[in-house]
């Protein structure tokens, strides 16, 4: 689950906890944690929680092709590397842009720029080994 405004910095959940019976939720933003009651934070500045929200659906299709990547063309470390690089680039996009138009855009020209660049180190190894 993620924030609205949350760029890189690791993950974004919200946990419900209950303590002596008081609802309570710990918010995880990247590796800062802080308490939240009735929708404020409890760490003396009292600013408004922004509630953590889910990928969207359509992010799944570019992490199996990045991962399709991995497998089935480039493989080993350099292939890791760019379907990581490609999965993390896409689920940066996918947490910053609230329009699924330019999302699925950006993620669109990332994902070709992974097989692009997969296709074109496969070749220059396979023709360096032959």
């Amino acid at each position: 689950m993620l924030g609205a405004k949350s760029g890189m910095g690791g993950p974004h959940e919200d946990f419900p906890i209950d303590v002596h019976g008081e609802n309570f939720l710990l918010a995880v933003r990247g590796k800062t944690i802080r308490l939240v009651k009735d929708g404020r934070y409890l760490d003396g500045k009292y600013e408004d929680h922004i509630p953590a929200k889910p990928l969207p659906g359509w992010i799944w299709i570019f992490f199996i092709l990045h991962i399709a990547l991995f497998f089935a063309i480039v493989g080993g470390a350099v292939g890791g590397a760019i379907a990581g690089g490609g999965i993390t680039l896409c689920y940066s996009v996918a947490r910053k842009n609230p329009s699924h138009g330019k999302g699925i855009l950006y993620c669109s020209l990332v994902t070709l720029g992974s097989y692009v660049l997969g296709i074109i180190i496969v070749t220059v190894l396979t023709m360096t080994v032959l």
